[in-house]
């Protein structure tokens, strides 16, 4: 029975491997099983680092997703599965990805254990395809195009049905036959405009409204009857200014069409984005008695913008700012200094005990630990300060606006402070510290990441001197460093290059004049 089991165990790891997608096993408390050839590849790990490591620790904690967890956690217990679970981060050894994940439950070969199959899939390159279906909502123009060739269509029948209304009634009664042809076609016309997937408003030379179809009635909520008669005015949101609906006016006088986004109000109050065309008819005579007015409703893409952008900026547990953003900020701060003749300082915050505390309450009470005391650190800041998390228990703050250097200092205490002061959860009362290294700018003179990687050693100080204070990065000792090594490498080079010559000094005896050695 023991060698069928194995041999189960070598064929399931096989299939294992035989799988494209990256597979992790996980047991009952979230530890790796196993994992396959492609998960090893992809993740650029080793099965001796990654096996019997909780799936939180792995890759510098970057698993370590409270939704994740709680996803992970009830699976077994509550025989639940999920699927095409989204995540992005910034991975350890293969940068930042999206990840697609699903994971159930499976029977161990032995039949007495269940554990977790969870498999991944890399969607970053969709993900950015998403991105790209704004732009593409902005093929519209195509589309338009396309649309405008059906609302031509529409536009030429319409018009036709416009113009020959008064003419309707003498031609149904002299041509039978074109009678028939001219119903067809406004029979026609009627159900391109009613069913057409483009909200479609028609109004008079002054902007009244005279007819709407139902895509108009399902994207604004108004009814027909709420609308016609009304002029078009009463759909805008307000947030354009006159000066834009002037710019439109003058371009459908001078073109005959324009084409761009707008923002509607609905009848309930909301207001949505649409890109909308609108083109101007005339009639027999050459004068325009009427517009037609093309939207569709763009809303539902700007909220996907928005959400894809706060995933690349934003740390998913705390709501802070991540690396990325934090560069980009420090960036734009330093740019700031010179023209103002002011200065800046980098604080990297190691929270001490934070580990201590994971081990003993858990990670769940880790995570509100870290949300709880980055809002403090976050109000011990000033308006204009930056605070972002960076992953585990490290932060970063920006503090600008600084008329001399020492004017972190009181920023710097309020910061120990917070991160210092007992944090509550229940009947639990947990406490933790920091450990803050910092350095000023332009004081020390360096680029983005040569600024936190000093900030991040005088950190290392701070923790060796105690913990639960801050020690300022020494400039001055660091450019010494910077010196002698240069002189070092110098010296080296000359060696290597011959440039050294060597010269002695004969020694030579008072009394007698003779030369007895060299030195």
């Amino acid at each position: 029975m023991h060698g069928g089991n194995q041999h189960m165990t070598q064929y399931s790891n096989r299939v294992l491997n035989a799988m494209r997608a990256p597979l992790v096993t996980l047991d009952k408390n979230l530890r790796v099983v196993n994992g396959n050839h492609s998960f090893y590849k992809f993740f650029k790990v080793k099965p001796e680092n990654t096996v019997g490591s909780l799936i939180y620790e792995l890759n510098n904690k970057q698993w370590d997703i409270p939704a994740l967890r709680e996803l992970l956690e009830n699976i077994l217990p509550q025989k639940t599965s999920f699927n095409n679970y989204l995540i992005e981060y910034d991975f350890a050894n293969i940068g930042r990805r999206i990840m697609l994940l699903n994971a159930r439950e499976i029977e161990k070969a032995d039949g007495k254990q269940h554990i977790i199959l969870l498999s991944m899939e890399d969607v970053t390159e969709r993900a950015e395809k998403l991105v790209i279906a704004n732009e593409e909502k902005y093929k519209q123009t195509d589309e338009l195009d396309i649309a405008t060739r059906q609302k031509d269509k529409l536009t030429d029948e319409l018009v036709i049905a416009i113009k020959e209304k008064d003419k309707l009634t003498d031609e149904l009664v002299s041509v039978g036959i074109e009678r028939e042809r001219l119903l067809q076609k406004i029979k026609r016309a009627a159900t391109i405009f009613t069913h057409a997937h483009e909200s479609i408003m028609i109004t008079d030379a002054d902007a009244t409204i005279t007819e709407v179809n139902n895509s108009f009635n399902q994207m604004t909520g108004y009814l027909s009857k709420d609308v016609i008669g009304e002029n078009s005015l009463m759909l805008q949101s307000g947030d354009e200014s006159p000066e834009f609906f002037a710019e439109i006016w003058d371009t459908l006088l001078l073109k005959g069409h324009w084409h761009g986004e707008i923002w509607y109000r609905r009848k309930n109050g909301d207001i949505y984005p649409a890109k909308t065309s609108i083109t101007a008819m005339e009639n027999a005579d050459g004068v325009v008695d009427h517009y037609v007015s093309l939207s569709t409703d763009t809303s539902s893409m700007k909220v996907l913008q928005g959400q894809l952008k706060r995933l690349t900026h934003y740390d998913a547990l705390t709501n802070l700012p991540n690396r990325i953003l934090l560069a980009d900020r420090l960036s734009q701060a330093m740019e700031q200094c010179q023209p103002h003749n002011q200065s800046l300082a980098v604080a990297f915050l190691d929270l001490d005990g934070f580990k201590e505390v994971n081990d003993k309450h858990g990670h769940k009470a880790g995570d509100e630990l870290l949300i709880a005391v980055s809002q403090r650190m976050k109000a011990a800041l000033c308006e204009f300060d930056t605070l972002a998390r960076i992953g585990g228990d490290e932060f970063i703050a920006i503090m600008v606006n600084l008329e001399n250097p020492e004017d972190s200092a009181p920023i710097l205490e309020r910061l120990l402070k917070a991160a210092a002061d007992p944090v509550t959860l229940g009947d639990v009362v947990m406490q933790v510290s920091a450990s803050i290294g910092v350095t000023l700018y332009p004081q020390d003179a360096s680029g983005v990441d040569q600024l936190i990687r000093h900030a991040d050693q005088a950190m290392h100080v701070a923790k060796q001197a105690g913990k639960n204070r801050y020690r300022l990065f020494d400039t001055a000792k660091n450019n010494e460093i910077k010196i002698q090594l240069a002189s070092i490498e110098n010296i080296v080079a000359g060696l290597s290059n011959s440039e050294f010559v060597l010269y002695y000094q004969p020694k030579v005896n008072i009394r007698t004049s003779e030369v007895i050695g060299v030195e």
